[in-house]
């Protein structure tokens, strides 16, 4: 059951942390984390992961809220996809975002 479903016409921002345990480094700090997927080129697969899997966990979220590495902001590329799969796949018609 996802939390939307228990608390229908609560929830109005959603607000999504995303660590990285690893079986070698231990918890990797969220700095680290950024700037490894950063150089390994995986940021943009990573964040993309993230917001499709919020948004179909949480379908009626009206506002969402994104911090976003400073390597997808040169990617319109990725930006134009990430407008295009929220207008045709998921979004209702107030979702807004925040970067």
């Amino acid at each position: 059951m996802y939390i939307n479903q228990l608390f229908p016409q609560m929830i109005l921002i959603l607000a999504l942390l995303f660590r990285w345990e690893s079986g070698l480094l231990g918890n990797v700090p969220l700095k680290d984390f950024i700037q490894i997927a950063e150089k390994s080129g995986l940021i943009l697969d990573i964040t993309t992961f993230v917001v499709e899997t919020v948004l179909v966990q949480h379908p009626d979220i009206p506002y969402i809220k994104m911090n976003l590495s400073a390597a997808l902001l040169d990617n319109s590329d990725w930006f134009n996809g990430l407008l295009e799969m929220l207008h045709k796949d998921y979004a209702s018609e107030v979702l807004r975002l925040s970067f």
